[in-house]
């Protein structure tokens, strides 16, 4: 094999071999980088999060990172409920300026000044939750001067501080709520415990949480829960928890929406019994253009466990509260998916005192 011998060569020579040489340098790096880009719009498509890992697992509370709540905003779907539970919380603030207002025609007009409404919300787990919350402000409009809304939000993670606080202007934190004097006795008007939350803390554990709700909700004060009836464990034919409303398919463990594949499995300690623990596993797949190479097999997996009290026996405990139902709204009303799935609105009476009162 003859060896080029650039002292043989001309100035245009070796002119046309350097251009060559930069030319198959500049291909060879855009083609790679084209290659990794490829694999990385796997991620890409619905979040900014790029993963170099081929796999990723975060449990429990850990599990709401940005990758998750990017995936969470395109594919859950709770407007509607959202739009139910905020017209609830206007009825339940005129309701009572009505009555307060009627109760104190002929009393001093100072008495009710900067009077409060004071929101507890526990858990929220979505964007759209936040910035509706956050807009509530304006929906004041049509109480009296005196009325102000305040809105407490506890978080999961740390991560969710920083990230509904760049959505909203409410105080956000990663209080203790299973401390009962991370909050004044009586202090908030409303405390609402959305997306089924109640589950991710074990059997004593919610327990201790309504104890304490009840001692920070004020008298005449409401109470707002997400509860599921266990039977929806029991279908066979769709996944019991998420009603994912862009997907394209949906049954009991698979999920499909666009490019993502979603893999959701339930283990159960033991499903004939009364309290129901459960393992959840979400496991998140790409397939971009089906190709079927290296990338393909990056998945991010999201395990939680749920304890599921039977929502009779949690009813029964909130009622033992001092708490009255006021409504108990099927969300099988905004979507038939949603059967088994209930909005609870309690209202918590002041026969023992009428000290504090909303």
């Amino acid at each position: 094999m003859n060896l080029i011998n650039f002292n043989n060569l001309n100035m245009y020579q070796i002119f046309i071999i350097v251009c060559a040489a930069i030319f198959i340098f500049v291909y060879l790096t855009d083609f790679n980088a084209k290659y990794l880009r490829k694999s990385d719009r796997r991620l890409e498509f619905f979040t900014d999060v790029i993963q170099q890992e081929a796999y990723v697992c975060k449990t429990n509370n850990d599990i709401f990172d940005k990758h998750y709540m990017d995936l969470y905003n395109i594919i859950y779907y709770d407007n509607d409920i959202n739009n139910y539970l905020f017209d609830k919380l206007n009825e339940t603030i005129y309701e009572n300026k009505n009555k307060n207002k009627n109760k104190n025609k002929n009393k001093n007009k100072n008495k009710n000044k900067n009077k409060n409404i004071n929101f507890l919300i526990i858990w929220p787990n979505s964007d759209n939750f936040i910035k509706q919350i956050n807009k509530y402000n304006y929906s004041s409009e049509l109480l009296s001067d005196n009325f102000t809304i305040n809105k407490k939000i506890v978080t999961q993670n740390n991560y969710l501080i920083n990230h509904f606080k760049n959505l909203c202007t409410c105080d956000v934190s990663n209080y203790n709520i299973l401390t009962l004097f991370t909050f004044d006795i009586q202090s908030f008007t409303h405390i609402i415990l959305n997306n089924f939350n109640i589950y991710k803390f074990s059997f004593k554990e919610q327990i201790k949480l309504l104890n304490n709700i009840e001692q920070w909700c004020k008298n005449n004060g409401y109470f707002i829960i997400y509860l599921l009836d266990e039977v929806v464990f029991e279908s066979n034919d769709k996944n019991p928890l998420f009603n994912l409303k862009n997907a394209t398919h949906r049954d009991t463990g698979n999920i499909q929406h666009d490019k993502l594949n979603i893999n959701t499995t339930f283990r159960y300690g033991d499903k004939t019994a009364n309290y129901k623990n459960i393992s959840v596993k979400e496991e998140l797949e790409i397939n971009y253009d089906n190709e079927e190479d290296e990338f393909s097999k990056k998945r991010r997996a999201y395990e939680y466990c749920l304890n599921i009290t039977p929502m009779k026996i949690l009813v029964s405990k909130i009622v033992s509260l001092n708490f009255d139902i006021i409504e108990k709204y099927p969300l099988s009303a905004v979507d038939p998916y949603y059967s088994g799935h209930y909005l609870y609105i309690f209202k918590k009476n002041n026969t023992n005192s009428s000290y504090n009162e909303f």
